[in-house]
């Protein structure tokens, strides 16, 4: 798992916590 695809999931999961409401 690279470091990119770390940040990606952990900013995916922020938006899905923001938007997914």
């Amino acid at each position: 798992m690279s470091l990119c695809t770390a940040v990606r999931a952990c900013v995916c999961a922020m938006e899905g916590h923001l938007f997914h409401v």
